[in-house]
């Protein structure tokens, strides 16, 4: 047929040209599948002709050391398919080694045009798809990348537009919020989050602009979850904010392990009591108010008489038992607004709040006549006596030489608390003594 001689006469020069330099790359076979004719632009697309190298037909031979091994088997029977049925084939993908060696991809078409007496072949015609591939193996991996990090990762991940309304929902933890993807698409946030204001004060900020970063928490059917959540305003060509997408993370397991360190910062590990930094920070802030209020406060400050002889008799397991038996005690004799702190060993500091000298007294009364009661212990059959010795303090200007300003300030004044806590504690703890000096189990006023 004439397409063979690409160089013809003049008439046959659009197709001769079209063979030479387009894109599209043509391939005659032979009924039984050995190519008769092959475009030229083949030998500049992948360096040489494969025509020269192809023998064996479909079942294979020399030819397939051209495509990849991944296609071989696809090649052969789509070549199978197109001898053996007339008309039009499906398209078949696949890669072939250029003269270079690199691996580029394929898209073959075959039509089976045996019963024309004009062709009496099979037409294949083929582009190169190699950017097309990767570009969707590019896509592919970003997908991958973005379902591992949904399905992987402790996040959720959303985004809803000007009005509110969410457009997006994905990640593994919606589940533990009882979500599943996509179940809140097309609800508004205005709605999900109306009892939430400050939720709700975050996506007003983000569709205004502005980014915003806060710590959220949102009840679970397991309990509360806490997420460090990312709101981020999303912008169109024209400067305009067209939507906010955000990426909340799971950090319920970081904010416990926050919690819990903060927790043993500020309380004894053996009572759960607050330690002495918390109750001197307490003190602090109470002083402040009473200064502000002109309301009387009071420290008391106490140890166990006789708790020596019951860790020497009965080993440091028993003391402890005593420790924590005398914390709940003490607990139990106070108001909720009072603090009952452990200082260490077997002394302990009570804050008493809008407490004058009388109503300290009426206090350490009442705890000394209960801690007259003996400890018993069931699980270990022990029982123990001890009493306790108490020292009172209340604030006293005169003692710190720093005497309260006529105006109260609304900010607080470190030095002026310092002074007032070293005061109170000094002066309480000078009273404790003289009453242990004086018999015990009772109490003294500084």
């Amino acid at each position: 047929m004439e397409l063979a001689n690409d160089g013809g006469d003049g008439g046959d020069l659009p197709l001769s040209v079209h063979a030479r330099y387009g894109s599209e790359m043509i391939t005659i076979m032979e009924p039984w599948g050995v190519p008769r004719y092959e475009s030229p632009n083949i030998d500049r697309v992948l360096g040489y002709r494969p025509i020269d190298d192809f023998e064996g037909g479909p079942e294979g031979g020399k030819w397939t050391e051209m495509i990849h091994p991944d296609d071989v088997e696809k090649m052969s029977e789509s070549v199978k398919r197109s001898i053996s049925e007339p008309g039009e084939h499906p398209p078949v993908e696949y890669r072939i080694k250029d003269a270079e060696g690199r691996w580029r991809w394929f898209e073959s078409r075959g039509v089976n045009l045996t019963d024309d007496p004009e062709v009496a072949g099979i037409v294949v015609s083929t582009h190169e798809i190699t950017e097309r591939k990767q570009t969707e193996c590019a896509l592919a991996e970003s997908e991958r990348r973005l379902r591992a990090l949904t399905e992987g990762a402790p996040v959720i991940m959303f985004a809803f537009d000007t009005e509110g309304v969410i457009t997006f929902d994905a990640g593994s933890r919606l589940s533990a919020l009882g979500l599943s993807p996509g179940s809140t698409v097309g609800v508004s946030v205005f709605e999900l989050y109306e009892d939430r204001p400050r939720v709700l004060g975050h996506m007003r900020r983000a569709l205004a602009g502005y980014e915003v970063v806060d710590i959220v928490d949102i009840e679970g059917p397991s309990g509360t979850l806490f997420f460090d959540t990312r709101y981020s305003p999303q912008w169109n060509s024209a400067g305009e904010v067209e939507g906010v997408v955000g990426v909340a993370t799971d950090v319920t397991e970081r904010k416990r392990l926050e919690d819990e360190l903060a927790y043993r910062a500020t309380h004894d590990s053996l009572t759960g009591l607050p330690n002495r930094a918390l109750f001197q920070d307490r003190l602090q802030h109470a002083l402040e108010r009473s200064r502000r209020e002109a309301w009387p406060l009071a420290v008391l400050l106490l140890d166990l008489d006789g708790f020596k002889s019951v860790n020497d008799s009965w080993g440091h397991d028993a003391g402890d038992e005593l420790l924590v038996a005398a914390s709940r005690r003490l607990e139990g004799l106070l108001r909720p607004s009072d603090t009952v702190c452990r200082l260490g060993g077997d002394e302990f500091a009570l804050l008493l709040e809008g407490t004058g000298e009388e109503g300290a007294c009426t206090v350490a009364q009442r705890i000394t006549e209960e801690f007259a009661k003996p400890f018993r212990f069931p699980e270990s059959g022990l029982e123990a006596s001890v009493t306790v010795s108490l020292g009172i303090a209340q604030q006293d200007s005169s003692e710190t030489g720093d005497a309260p300003p006529d105006e109260p300030s609304e900010k607080p004044d470190p030095h002026y608390s310092s002074g007032w806590t070293k005061s109170l504690l000094r002066r309480a703890d000078r009273a404790m003594y003289e009453a242990k000096a004086q018999g015990k189990a009772g109490y003294r006023v500084a």
